[in-house]
């Protein structure tokens, strides 16, 4: 019976992404939230299955993070070398990069910043650093939910946006693009502590 279930399973989510699945992350990419998305579908689906498939979006474009930036570790980096034999012909050997080539190699640090209510880390953080280069720790979830207390002070588009994300999925960090930008900045009105960004820096 769990066999059938299965693949009755497996045959609805085909259906779904053939059907809207890449609608839904072509409005992601526009920068439609998950609320919108769903007033904009053709094919009728449930906000949260919506939802569940923008938040596995975000995460594969790395806009939204599980882990913290950096914390695969170091992988070693390798460059392809062309050989020629005696008789003339080419072939590439792999070779481990090391030493003075890896020197202007970048890695995640961790910057800590007092948010303010004028902003003023926040700014200095986003003058410093380039958006792709700045993921800021989620403080506005508990145990995989909104804190509801703390985004009150959000405006409707900017909860609409967090709402959207399936934070119960282990999301732990955000990019902190234009639109993480200003939902920090509106929090800086109620929010009075430190905030972790992880930077990409050169070393």
């Amino acid at each position: 019976m769990w066999i059938m279930n299965y693949f009755k399973d497996a045959l609805g989510n085909f259906t779904f992404d053939a059907a809207c699945g890449g609608a839904i992350r072509h409005l992601a990419n526009l920068g439609y939230t998950a609320s919108q998305i769903v007033k904009k579908l053709d094919y009728p689906a449930s906000y949260d299955k919506v939802r569940e498939v923008y938040t596995v979006y975000l995460l594969e474009q790395g806009i939204l993070l599980q882990e913290e930036p950096g914390s695969e570790g170091v992988k070693e980096r390798y460059r392809f070398v062309r050989e020629q034999d005696a008789y003339g012909r080419a072939s590439f050997r792999r070779v481990a990069i090391c030493g003075e080539e890896t020197a202007n190699e970048r890695r995640w640090g961790s910057v800590c910043v007092q948010i303010s209510a004028d902003g003023a880390g926040l700014k200095k953080m986003t003058e410093l650093y380039k958006t792709e280069d700045v993921y800021v720790r989620c403080i506005f979830t508990k145990k995989g939910t909104l804190d509801q207390d703390l985004i009150s002070c959000l405006e409707p588009g900017q909860i609409e946006y967090l709402d959207g994300i399936m934070w119960q999925k282990g999301v732990r960090y955000h990019r902190v693009n234009e639109r993480m930008q200003d939902i920090l900045t509106s929090l800086a009105k109620s929010y009075r502590g430190i905030v972790q960004f992880f930077v990409l820096q050169e070393v």
